[in-house]
């Protein structure tokens, strides 16, 4: 058994990157210091993006891996048993055949977690550790390439929703990884939808400690309401978890 890790590479000597910039149509508003309206505001400044990029490739042989995915997530301050979770995905791409990623329109000046997801059929690598990047101008492209040890310690974890549900169900499973600062962080690693009736199923989930969203949708008179809980839970290799005994009652 391999021990899951995600390494980085390229002979960095720091994991704050710089990132070039552009325009989008993402905007921010200039403020006024004087407590009242200005008749004539100025207009928004468009926020700067950042571009980065680099090569995935397989920590043993060395070969690049084809069609993994690469996520640009954003930092936020929740958590949940103690544990921040990573936010909304900023950018995402497929690798291709020599297994280079492009990742682009991410705003500058914030930091963000760049990680390969394990989406892979043929083969799947693991999500132990991450990394962060800080853009701070848009004056400059870094490349960055990533490792990945291949492992075929995985599992899946599954929750049907009652026929008789009148919610709608989102269904996710966020990894809990160590950080490059030797904290506990989830990553989002998989997530599914469905309506009353369905089975929900999150597979090739790696061996590991996950936290798991459900969170419930519902429209009544034209007005959508919604909730969620939260739970741990461990995957096992080869095995599936049934999350459908923790989930009764909120319904």
């Amino acid at each position: 058994m391999r021990h899951p890790s995600l390494l980085l590479v390229g002979g960095l000597a720091s994991l704050f990157l710089l990132a070039c910039g552009g325009t989008n149509s993402s905007t921010i508003t200039q403020g006024s210091s004087s407590g009242t309206s200005d008749p004539n505001p100025a207009p928004p400044l468009p926020v700067p993006m950042g571009t980065t990029s680099g090569v995935l490739s397989d920590k043993a042989t060395g070969a690049a891996l084809a069609g993994v995915v690469v996520r640009a997530l954003g930092s936020q301050s929740d958590t949940q048993f103690g544990i921040p979770l990573t936010g909304a995905i900023l950018a995402e791409a497929t690798t291709d055949a020599a297994g280079a990623y492009k990742l682009s329109g991410i705003p500058v000046e914030r930091s963000y977690r760049v990680a390969a997801m394990p989406f892979t059929d043929a083969a799947s690598y693991d999500l132990s550790a991450s990394m962060v990047m800080q853009f701070t101008d848009g004056r400059l492209i870094r490349v960055q390439n990533l490792e990945a040890n291949s492992t075929d310690q995985v599992g899946s974890a599954s929750m049907a929703i009652p026929s008789t549900s009148p919610w709608s169900i989102t269904l996710s499973a966020y990894h809990v990884v160590a950080s490059a600062t030797g904290g506990q962080e989830g990553i989002l690693a998989r997530r599914a939808s469905g309506v009353a009736g369905a089975t929900l199923t999150l597979d090739h989930l790696h061996a590991g400690d996950y936290v798991f969203q459900v969170r419930r949708t519902q429209m009544l008179n034209g007005v959508e309401s919604a909730s969620e809980t939260w739970f741990k839970g461990a995957i096992t290799a080869g095995q599936t978890l049934s999350l459908d005994n923790r989930a009764e009652g909120i319904f």
